[in-house]
């Protein structure tokens, strides 16, 4: 479940009616934004520097 494919399919997850995560790909701090903006409910990550990153301190560009 790469998070980058989100932007294609975000209105076929939000029909599903349930909460989902994105992982795999998310290299910054843009990708989760944007995994987010798409609406996921949170984002998995192995990058350690990602894992404090609060809603607040994100910004969608």
């Amino acid at each position: 479940m790469p998070a980058i494919v989100l932007r294609y399919m975000e209105r076929q997850a939000r029909d599903l009616g349930v909460p989902y995560l994105a992982a795999g790909f998310v290299q910054g701090t843009q990708d989760v934004a944007e995994a987010l903006h798409h609406g996921a409910a949170g984002v998995c990550t192995s990058d350690e520097g990602l894992w404090e990153l609060r809603r607040s301190a994100l910004r969608v560009s």
